[in-house]
């Protein structure tokens, strides 16, 4: 990524500052993406939407709205921020771009965003991000969308060294957000997973990328019912169906492809 230098402000950053500036990457991913979507209908679609959700702070202690505060993490989200700390270190790098927009003067601290990300309950947050991106415009869904699932450091119980916690998330390509993920239950695995990830996900027109997990008939139906597109990854332990399509691709080259109508497309990197 190319790295660019901004100007360094007083935060709790992690990020150790060297003469003045702090080098952060990624940022053009921001600027990418505020060419494809109108900015103040952005702007908009927050503020509404997010308004009117109950805020879990006290009243008298409240300095910055709970609408204002979802702007700030939902843009950072988007120029690629993915911890609390860049998306402090967002927000005062944008902070003449958000004061613009919102009218905030001074920029949130660390802990205003922990305090408000941690008193919300992760399945209610996930309701609410997953029924801000519904009403976006139809160019930030229609892309590909990634499912993968990872196990979290951090998350293991006592002296157990295997995580406790497993999520499986659904990836914007293209715009780098974590559009839904759903935790796999304990004694299970991803491939019941899945299909509650999906369920209720606007993903019409969308391309569902999943590796050989996810292979499975029920969840290619899923993806086919909601009128998208899927590519799966098909491993050799999956038998019968894994030797007739090899077998399938092999003849039709032989014959130059000429009863079957195609496209493909082909790239050579070094190595």
């Amino acid at each position: 990524n190319d790295l660019i230098e901004i100007e360094a402000y007083e935060t709790n950053s992690l990020f150790e500052l060297q003469q003045g500036v702090i080098m952060v990457s990624k940022t053009q991913n921001y600027k990418d993406f505020e060419k494809e979507i109108d900015i103040q209908q952005f702007r908009d679609s927050i503020i509404d939407y997010f308004s009117e959700i109950p805020d879990p702070r006290r009243d008298d202690r409240v300095v910055y709205q709970i609408e204002h505060i979802f702007f700030i993490i939902l843009s950072a989200m988007l120029a690629g921020a993915n911890s609390i700390q860049q998306i402090v270190i967002f927000a005062q790098a944008k902070a003449q771009w958000i004061n613009n927009l919102i009218g905030l003067t001074e920029m949130p601290h660390y802990g205003v965003f922990w305090w408000i990300l941690v008193r919300l309950r992760p399945e209610f947050l996930r309701k609410l991000v997953r029924g801000w991106l519904d009403s976006l415009p139809n160019k930030l869904k229609d892309q590909v969308l990634a499912i993968d699932g990872k196990c979290l450091r951090g998350t293991q119980k006592g002296n157990k060294l295997e995580p406790v916690l497993h999520l499986v998330s659904l990836f914007a390509v293209e715009t780098g957000v974590v559009i839904a993920h759903h935790p796999v239950e304990e004694k299970s695995n991803e491939i019941t997973a899945i299909p509650k990830l999906l369920d209720g996900m606007d993903i019409q027109g969308s391309v569902i990328t999943i590796d050989a997990m996810g292979c499975q008939k029920k969840i290619a139906k899923q993806i086919c019912d909601a009128e998208a597109d899927y590519v799966l990854a098909l491993k050799g332990n999956a038998g019968l169906i894994h030797d007739e399509i090899e077998g399938y691709f092999k003849e039709a080259g032989e014959v130059g492809h000429d009863y079957l109508e195609h496209t493909f497309h082909s790239e050579e990197d070094i190595g």
